[in-house]
């Protein structure tokens, strides 16, 4: 995520980087350590579903902001970009798993 390029073929020649955008840098940094804390934190699944959530919206603004300045500087969108989207959805898709042993672990605590 912060070795691929976010925008390529700018005006300028060059590509755009991560670490040259520090808005898009910080919010990688915090979206990183909000996964980290979703999987530390396993044994409450409903604070792990609020980190996820929380997560989700980080990595989606990563994405839109980062988009939306590789566009405002006439730059081709990179693969850097999309990454934070992509993992929305497998942070989405992870919330999702949670939720499900969730719904296990009470029915199972209904049967006892």
């Amino acid at each position: 995520m912060f070795l691929v390029p976010l925008a390529t073929e700018c005006e300028d020649g060059k590509s755009m980087e991560v670490v040259d955008y520090y808005p898009a840098f910080i919010s990688l940094i915090i979206s990183c350590v909000l996964s980290l804390a979703a999987l530390i934190v396993y044994k409450n699944r409903r604070l792990q579903m609020k980190i996820c959530v929380i997560a989700m919206i980080v990595f989606l603004l990563t994405f839109v902001l980062s988009s939306y300045v590789a566009a405002a500087r006439s730059c081709n969108v990179g693969f850097g970009a999309v990454i934070p989207l992509l993992s929305a959805v497998l942070v989405f898709l992870a919330r999702n798993s949670i939720n499900k042993d969730e719904k296990l672990v009470r029915s199972a605590d209904r049967l006892r």
